[in-house]
Formats: C-alpha cells, sequence, structure tokens
C-alpha cells in the first residue's frame, strides 16, 4: 500500500516537472528555449542577434 502511494506520488511529482518545464522553454524572443517573453529591456552583450550588443 505505502509503496503503490510512494509511486503515485513520484509520478504526480514527474508530471508537475514536465509541465513546469515546457511552460518555461518557451521562446525568448529571439527564436532559442528560455523565458517566454522578449527580453528587450535586458542588453544582452553575448548575443550577436540582439540590438543591444557592445560590440
Amino acid at each position: 500500500m505505502t509503496t503503490a502511494l510512494l509511486l503515485l506520488v513520484l509520478v504526480a511529482v514527474v508530471l508537475l516537472g514536465m509541465l513546469a518545464a515546457a511552460a518555461f522553454v518557451k521562446n525568448d524572443g529571439y527564436g532559442r528555449p528560455g523565458r517566454s517573453t522578449p527580453r528587450s529591456h535586458v542588453p544582452d552583450v553575448f548575443d550577436p542577434r540582439s540590438p543591444t550588443r557592445f560590440a
């Protein structure tokens, strides 16, 4: 009984983790995985595609 309950909790945690990962790895505005909002307010100095890159 206890083993089945632990297994059920483990499956629930894994499913929730997959949902959270899918919500997190959307798109950060540059077409790559990241935050789901465009990072126009954060200067990305390492991204060559960023308009705010210091080159």
